[in-house]
């Protein structure tokens, strides 16, 4: 064999420097972004929430307030030996700084005056598999209830994202309300006629906060996404011509998703069906994984709604778990409800705004179908076994 012409070798090694260069570029580039999504998967369903309730039946007033251990061991570092687990012991060797706290950052008002707590009692429960330190007290109740309130500053100086949903119950009628730094005080007035909007707003921000912050849910979306500017042709794929068609598969999937989440978000919350989060968080976090292989091996191509409608089924019991802490029934359930799907649809409508524009006019780039849709369904895949192996061992 006659060896290249030297121009010739040179132009080679030029390309084959290139090449070596360009990969290791995307090799880069795929190691930061996995980085990135590899951070936030620590966080996905992992929100800081508490629950507080109050009572009043035949003239006595219950409080029960429910607070994550791994909060409180952010507030007083109950963990003693180090070791990394909060044991009873250690949660009882701080009992009287835990009530001191709890007296000074939640108080109530009935009719206008403070609600003086009565001697306390401090159990253990357990929400969504995590545990929870449970402070119960009553107190005498003299007269009728017409209006009640609720100033809560809990964890908020360690958590700027905690949140305290509030079911507040004054002889069978319910009313229901979420607190946050932003708005700390929720305040009730009982035998008064309200409109299903009225509370509804603390909800629907949740529900936007909810599928923001929920990166498993986020990824799910994204991997459906992106696709949705591109069609497979002869192994390769290739960008759309017009919006219109992208514009239609999104639609179809983001219908179909928005309506699977919302039958078992809906059915959930009412408690027709249950799941435990054992056997919900690691199915949510396969669902991401097959969502982006399909963009690297497609097997389903026409029908991508049905994939989401599938999927979003079970994400649904992902999204109803706050609802189900709160133990509502009826019409108590039907704000929270009607709010807290409205938030998530309008969290996930922003993420298709923002994204596909973006995607439709790189869709004929190299940096698009190479670099979002190849390398960016590989690091979703690759975050989402780590998920996986979280959920299943964890």
């Amino acid at each position: 064999m006659m060896p290249l012409p030297q121009p010739a070798r040179r132009s080679c090694l030029r390309r084959a420097r290139s090449v070596e260069a360009g990969r290791s570029r995307w090799s880069l580039s795929l190691l930061l972004l996995v980085g990135f999504l590899w951070g936030l998967s620590v966080q996905a369903h992992q929100g800081s929430d508490a629950f507080v309730s109050l009572t009043v039946t035949q003239r006595l007033a219950q409080v029960r307030v429910d607070l994550a251990v791994r909060d409180l061991d952010l507030v007083f570092g109950l963990d003693d030996n180090v070791d990394g687990k909060v044991t009873w012991g250690e949660l009882k060797g701080h009992e009287a700084e835990i009530f001191q706290y709890v007296r000074t950052t939640i108080q109530f008002r009935l009719n206008e005056r403070p609600l003086v707590p009565g001697p306390m009692e401090l159990l253990v429960d357990e929400h969504a598999e995590a545990a929870f330190a449970v402070l119960r007290f009553q107190t005498l109740q003299a007269e009728p209830v017409l209006s009640a309130e609720i100033h809560y500053r809990c964890v908020f100086e360690v958590d700027a994202l905690h949140r305290a949903f509030v079911k507040l119950e004054n002889e069978g009628e319910v009313k229901t309300g979420l607190l946050s730094p932003a708005e700390d005080r929720l305040r009730i007035e009982y035998g008064k006629p309200e409109t299903v909007a009225h509370g509804m707003a603390s909800f629907i921000r949740e529900g936007v906060w909810h599928i923001w912050t929920g990166y498993d849910h986020v990824l799910f979306l994204l991997a459906l996404l992106l696709p949705s500017v591109v069609r497979r042709k002869d192994g390769c794929w290739r960008g759309v011509d017009r919006l219109r068609p992208a514009l239609w598969s999104v639609l179809r999937t983001v219908t179909a998703f928005t309506l699977a989440h919302s039958i078992t978000l809906s059915m959930a919350g009412l408690g027709w069906i249950q799941l435990s989060p054992r056997l919900v968080e690691p199915v949510i976090a396969a669902s991401v994984m097959l969502a982006a292989w399909n963009n690297l091996r497609p097997i389903v191509l026409e029908r991508e709604w049905c994939v989401a409608f599938g999927f979003g089924l079970i994400h649904g019991f992902g999204f109803a778990g706050v609802l189900q802490e709160l133990d509502l029934a009826g019409g108590s359930l039907i704000r929270p409800l009607l709010g807290f799907n409205l938030g998530v649809e309008l969290g996930q409508a922003a993420i298709v705004l923002l994204f596909v524009p973006a995607a439709f006019a790189l869709r004929q780039s190299a940096f698009y179908q190479r670099g979002v849709l190849g390398f960016g369904s590989v690091a979703i895949l690759l975050v989402a076994a780590g998920w996986l192996v979280q959920r299943l061992v964890g």
